[in-house]
């Protein structure tokens, strides 16, 4: 089963997603906030990253900034 992380501040749309992809055979770990994604993000290992353009402490997109200059190679799909 592969491993998605996905990044929503908005908990009901973090739900909604993250049945959809259960249903269709991903396992998935969900983070409110750029904080709890860039931990994960660095730490995990992830098939895919499905992360909010707009977080409460960060930008998606800043974030992913910081990701790829780590060297974070792991596809990123946004959700806006």
């Amino acid at each position: 089963m592969k491993k998605l992380l996905l990044v929503d501040d908005d908990e009901q749309i973090l739900i909604a997603v993250e049945a959809f992809l259960n249903s269709s055979g991903f396992a998935c770990d969900c983070v409110l906030t750029g904080a709890d994604a860039k931990r994960c993000m660095l730490e995990g290992s992830y098939a895919a990253i499905v992360l909010d353009w707009r977080l409460p402490d960060i930008s998606g997109y800043d974030l992913c900034l910081q990701y790829r200059q780590a060297g974070g190679q792991t596809p990123i799909i946004f959700l806006t």
